[in-house]
């Protein structure tokens, strides 16, 4: 996985994906907390994933009518 690979998954907006890959990474890291790649891969998925933004679990429409 290289940086390159993450750039089409955060401009099409793919959010589960970039959720996996952290995941993946994550693991990785706990494997061997001295990868530096993993390391710099993570802090790019985190800043695509801020990027990416979240969805609401909440529905904001008013309820009562003016």
């Amino acid at each position: 996985m290289t940086n390159h690979d993450i750039g089409p998954m955060a401009a099409a907006g793919d959010r589960a994906g970039l959720l996996r890959l952290r995941a993946e990474l994550v693991q990785r890291l706990h494997q061997r907390s001295d990868d530096h790649e993993a390391t710099a891969q993570l802090t790019a998925v985190n800043r695509a994933i801020a990027e990416v933004g979240w969805e609401s679990p909440y529905d904001w429409r008013h309820r009562r009518k003016p």
